[in-house]
């Protein structure tokens, strides 16, 4: 697995995680939503909302995984 440390200072979703791929994440700062879909999300609906603190991994939540913080800063890391 590859680590990867991303923040964001905008409300962008970004694809950080392609369909299928194994993965563990952490939410180091900030509030974001989170999707699993095959296209970008164009609404919330349907994202969960996730805090610092919290942990995701692939057996919990798979597919395309898009992330947009909520507030636009946070700071995430991730390995996949």
């Amino acid at each position: 697995m590859i680590n990867y440390n991303l923040e964001f200072t905008n409300k962008t979703w970004v694809n950080i995680i392609p369909d299928n791929t194994s993965y563990f994440l952490q939410i180091k700062k900030g509030s974001f939503f989170l999707s699993a879909s095959a296209n970008i999300p164009t609404t919330t609906i349907g994202a969960f909302e996730v805090e610092a603190g919290c942990f995701l991994h692939s057996a919990l939540l798979s597919g395309n995984i898009w992330i947009a913080s909520t507030d636009g800063t946070g700071l995430i890391t991730y390995a996949k």
